[in-house]
């Protein structure tokens, strides 16, 4: 009896071993006491949603060929707290990404190939308000020309090395949990014209919550290029918004002038062919009646 009981235990304990070798994805490594997986340079081309542990923590994924991520490909780790996709050949993010993983604090998107985000991506989830547990987004080395909007809780924001060149009125307002240093804007191609006096405003207000502020440089116009956005002055941004109002006004005089000459143009055709058609000429040779 004792053995049978000794026997039992023995195979639950390889089904539990031989259930856990077979709860991870091909290639991956995953380390089930801190429920952990790895998929390090490994020839995925689609996230590996197949295989992955319910209570899965801390996921990585870097250096593989995957293109896109979904909300479904997530439902699959419920209880995921950090999330690291560097280096990979991400595209494109689903819209609601985040709604399936509620305690998600950290998300790592550096090195990859995303040019636009859904403006729902990180902020349509029944869970991601003021109490949010995301704290930390990485999305360094890509090639966004917009930011995320909505992540009121954030306590670090790496935007640096994108395609940035506006940063839209207000958009930065939100964002008052910022640990010192906690944002990014580095090399990215701002337009220093008009539409650059909000970012200039609020680094002089924040730069203690901006990493190496003094080197967000500005990349045009010709005049500015090289100088660093917090070194202008308020002289400066008024006379590029003058430049800029100027150009637009004589734009629009040039449009006015180009279509008073069309017009113009058409009247002097008309009256020539007035001046030309039999039907519409006068006739000199009729005798007026008496």
């Amino acid at each position: 009896m004792k053995l049978s009981s000794w026997c039992v235990l023995a195979l639950l304990c390889l089904t539990c071993f031989c259930h856990g070798g077979l709860s991870c994805p091909a290639s991956c490594k995953c380390y089930t006491k801190r429920a952990e997986v790895v998929c390090n340079e490994v020839p995925l081309t689609e996230y590996p949603s197949e295989g992955l542990l319910k209570n899965t923590t801390l996921l990585t994924i870097q250096f593989t060929n995957i293109t896109s991520i979904s909300e479904q490909h997530l439902n699959a780790t419920p209880l995921l707290q950090g999330l690291h996709l560097y280096s990979n050949h991400l595209k494109s993010l689903s819209s609601h990404l985040l709604r399936g993983v509620p305690h998600l604090n950290t998300i790592d998107l550096t090195g990859n190939r995303l040019t636009d985000l859904p403006a729902d991506v990180f902020t349509d989830a029944d869970w991601l308000h003021d109490d949010s547990n995301l704290t930390w987004l990485d999305l360094s080395g890509n090639q966004l020309t917009k930011i995320p909007i909505g992540l009121t809780q954030l306590r670090h924001l790496s935007l640096d090395d994108n395609q940035l060149s506006h940063i839209p009125t207000g958009l930065l307002d939100p964002l008052n949990s910022l640990d010192e240093e906690g944002l990014d804007l580095t090399v990215n191609p701002f337009l220093c014209d008009g539409k650059i006096e909000y970012l200039w405003r609020w680094l002089q207000k924040n730069k203690k919550k901006v990493f190496l502020p003094e080197t967000i440089t500005c990349a045009g116009p010709e005049s500015l290029t090289g100088r660093s956005v917090m070194s202008l002055t308020e002289s400066e941004l008024k006379i590029e918004s003058q430049l800029k109002a100027a150009v637009i006004l004589v734009t629009l005089q040039c449009i006015r002038v180009k279509l008073l000459n069309i017009c113009l143009s058409l009247l002097l055709q008309r009256f020539c062919k007035l001046q030309t058609d039999p039907v519409h000429s006068i006739d000199t040779n009729v005798i007026p009646v008496a």
